[in-house]
């Protein structure tokens, strides 16, 4: 199997996603764009009348459309040990008509298929009567309030639904697996090194099953660009012991140096019949000039109180040249309406930063740092400040909360 790696910072994306919409979503915001929704919606439900049975041939058994209403199983297609398995049944009313709504003989089943094993069962016998205004969603089921299912084993799962919609009996289904593995994460330590470098590279594995993992690591590392191979390299960490859900960090160096370029890094796990894939920057020299540099950042203007504050900040390059920066230091600061400070960070170790031609690389995102919360009306002001071979450039954002 291969891997694509990331650096940790992207491999916490995914887990960070929600958490992102969450601090955009304000009140004020949803007012302005309520209207360009209902149109969307609309233009939904009409391409669903026209092209309906059209669309039906895919087949998807998890999400059905009866009568303007929409019944769906929402679910993850994998899980890993020992995460919580969530899945909810959502009923959205696609319409804006009001729509009225009677459930009985609801239930729900998980079902192991590799052993053809009943694992859950939820039974509901009575029926259940209400209307949905225009547009409006509710949950009708929601596993993680009726049991907390996690630590199952490692196999293919499918839940099945079934219940009467007035008098036509509804049936989803949605497959998806449950994993034990292990986690393994290979990146470059530095977003470039110079020519003179050795370069280094930490290799993680994260053990996600439940039993202890008690292994030889070893393989080799291929440099190569442009199909041509510039270093084959043998590791060999010996045998490495790591309980369940605790991880190992490993460092490797190269024993050779490497010419301006970006080469594609391949760690080929033999003792483990995996592999894994990055990239290796190689500069000249760094560029100790800010030309052609600017920030941006990204957060909202309007929270709502209690929240966490989100805010990124990314460097860019204007010119057609990839550059090796480093950041020397860097401040981002939160002030409360009367200059009362109520978050400073610095940064005083040399951050690098490698920039592609007309790309762009972020530098700061507060979620990695600490979550800093809202918790009082009133309006905040946020400094960001990097510092660069001598050379401050900063930015200044003023947020409210409501």
């Amino acid at each position: 199997m291969t891997y694509h790696s990331k650096s940790p910072k992207e491999w916490e994306e995914r887990d960070k996603i929600k958490n992102i919409q969450y601090k955009k979503a304000n009140l004020k915001r949803i007012s302005k764009v309520t209207g360009l929704l209902l149109i969307f919606v609309s233009l939904i439900s009409l391409i669903f009348i026209f092209f309906g049975p059209r669309i039906s041939r895919f087949n998807l058994t998890y999400s059905k459309i009866i009568d303007g209403l929409s019944f769906s199983l929402v679910c993850e297609d994998s899980f890993k040990y020992p995460d919580l398995v969530e899945f909810e049944i959502l009923i959205q009313n696609t319409s804006n008509s009001i729509k009225s709504l009677k459930i009985s003989n609801f239930s729900v089943k998980i079902f192991d298929l590799k052993n053809n094993e009943k694992i859950y069962e939820f039974i509901y016998n009575d029926s259940v009567e209400t209307e949905l205004i225009g547009y409006q969603k509710i949950p009708l089921f929601d596993i993680t309030r009726e049991k907390e299912i996690r630590e199952l084993e490692s196999s293919d799962y499918q839940i099945q639904v079934k219940f009467n919609f007035f008098d036509e009996e509804i049936y989803l289904d949605k497959n998806f697996n449950y994993s034990h593995d292990l986690k393994l994460n290979f990146y470059s330590e530095n977003q470039f090194f110079l020519e003179n470098e050795l370069p280094t590279f930490a290799f993680t594995i994260l053990n996600h099953t439940k039993n202890n993992f008690n292994n030889n690591i070893s393989g080799e590392i291929i440099i190569k660009k442009d199909k041509k191979i510039f270093l084959n390299q043998k590791i060999n960490f010996g045998s490495i012991l790591i309980n369940p859900m605790e991880s190992k960090l490993l460092n490797i160096s190269l024993e050779k140096t490497l010419n301006s370029g970006t080469y594609d890094v391949i760690f080929n796990i033999d003792s483990l019949e995996k592999s894994i894939i990055t990239k290796l920057n190689i500069l000249e020299e760094k560029d100790e000039d800010f030309k052609d540099l600017f920030l941006t950042h990204f957060t909202v203007s309007l929270f709502e109180v209690n929240s966490d504050l989100y805010y990124t900040s990314y460097l860019n390059n204007s010119k057609k040249i990839n550059r090796g920066i480093e950041i020397t230091n860097l401040i981002f600061r939160v002030k409360y309406e009367n200059d009362e400070i109520i978050f400073n960070y610095e940064k005083n170790d040399p951050l690098r930063a490698y920039l592609p031609s007309e790309g762009n690389v972020e530098v700061f995102d507060i979620f990695k740092i600490k979550k800093v919360p809202l918790n009082r009306t009133g309006f905040y002001e946020i400094f960001f400040e990097v510092n660069v071979n001598g050379q401050k450039h900063s930015k200044t954002q003023r947020i409210e909360v409501q």
